[in-house]
């Protein structure tokens, strides 16, 4: 289980009750959203995932989505990035 939280930024964690899936941050701003969510949200009832470097995502149970993003030193809601074109995704 380590070596597999080395390489994915998600860990888990196996509770009696439930199944939880833990973001690990990899940027010093992704940590400081992290703390910021931990203390507003029941995060394990929602799905962390990066968008950039300073910003991260969270989706909740019912699929309702919201970015946030470290800049000058506090961490502010921002605008939800538009979907991917679908040829750039092909060509991924």
């Amino acid at each position: 289980m380590q070596k597999w939280n080395r390489v994915c930024p998600i860990s888990f964690v196996d509770t009696e009750e439930r199944r939880v899936f833990l973001y690990n941050p990899h940027t010093v701003e992704q940590y400081h959203i992290y703390s910021y969510l931990k203390e507003k949200f029941y995060l394990e009832y929602c799905l962390l995932s990066p968008l950039s470097r300073s910003s991260m995502l969270i989706e909740d149970m019912a699929g309702v989505k919201a970015a946030f993003g470290y800049e000058n030193g506090a961490v502010r809601e921002i605008a939800l990035p538009p979907p991917p074109d679908p040829e750039q995704v092909k060509a991924f």
